[in-house]
């Protein structure tokens, strides 16, 4: 069987992770690794000293990625990621596309992105709750005769950063989209984030869906508080503890589970890209969709308190 070729463009910290995961695939691979920082390709081609079965190629440009690619990961950061989408588009011909959120920092670059992907055969954004067993087996003992109530609470969790993987939890337990988004709450002021030129915000963030569910995200600048999810549906509440694993309804029901790496994740969610051409993930129209209210919400709050003339807003 021909090799399957892959190219992860962004080998930082998500990068990173993927590769982990790759090194665990045993059919073999031919891998392309793109990274505008030296030191990080390096890092991450160390992950494959192990394994001999894949082909290891380190592109310092992209003009030397190949010209036909069955799947890309895109683990750059999402200031502008569509230029970087745009230019391997433009170079290479690409089955499959897996990439990161957030997908972009304004709804015009959304529209970049899916115009330049639009004659792939299929592109995916990467919030994988909705395929983790644990949440599989909790979404099937959620009741969904009324509206949800879903908030999620902790400590100095990213919300501006992760925001959109609770939006797609609760669209995926729903089928429900997004019709809006409120900032309201959120605090005026944003402080930088851990990675050098983003920016976070505390406060909350509510977001309603187009059956009345409602999503209420609280993040509160105390590191030590331990995050928590609660789902209320029309027989009690669901309360979630991520951290240790486990799910308990105020009917007595618990069930157990716990949230795998992104290492782990990779080498099935790649399989199933790679040979069957199809994964569980939200496909990139679906994501779009769910980004589109979020993102027009986050850059109307930063332009109102922290830069009025600025066409993005600067999270990834």
């Amino acid at each position: 069987m021909k090799k399957k070729t892959l190219l992860i463009a962004g080998c930082g910290n998500l990068g990173s992770r993927y590769i982990q995961g790759l090194a665990h695939i045993s059919n073999p691979l031919e891998i392309f690794l793109f990274d505008i920082n030296k030191s990080s390709i390096t890092n991450a081609s160390m992950v494959f000293n192990e394994n001999k079965n894949h082909a290891i190629h380190i592109c310092e440009n992209l003009s030397s990625i190949p010209t036909s690619i069955d799947l890309v990961i895109n683990a750059t950061t999402a200031f502008e990621r569509y230029k970087i989408i745009e230019s391997i588009s433009n170079f290479s011909t690409v089955d499959y596309w897996l990439i990161e959120k957030v997908l972009e920092q304004n709804t015009k670059n959304l529209r970049l992105i899916q115009n330049s992907l639009k004659k792939c055969e299929g592109a995916w954004v990467n919030t994988p709750r909705r395929i983790m067993p644990w949440y599989y087996e909790i979404k099937s003992k959620i009741s969904l005769h009324s509206p949800l109530h879903f908030s999620y609470t902790g400590g100095n969790w990213g919300l501006a950063c992760n925001a959109v993987h609770f939006i797609d939890l609760l669209s995926w337990i729903t089928s429900e989209t997004v019709v809006s988004c409120d900032s309201t709450l959120l605090d005026k002021n944003w402080v930088q984030a851990k990675r050098k030129g983003y920016f976070e915000v505390f406060g909350k963030l509510l977001i309603k869906f187009s059956r009345g569910s409602i999503l209420e995200l609280v993040c509160i600048n105390i590191d030590s508080l331990q995050s928590s999810i609660e789902i209320k549906d029309s027989n009690g509440i669901w309360a979630i503890n991520e951290r240790d694993g486990i799910a308990t309804h105020t009917d007595g029901s618990v069930i157990n589970g716990r949230i795998p790496l992104q290492s782990e994740i990779t080498p099935f969610l790649l399989n199933d890209i790679l040979y069957a051409g199809t994964c569980e993930l939200p496909d990139l129209k679906t994501s779009i969709e769910m980004h589109e209210k979020f993102l027009d919400c986050m850059l109307s709050h930063w332009q109102h308190n922290m830069d009025y003339n600025s066409k993005t807003v600067p999270i990834t």
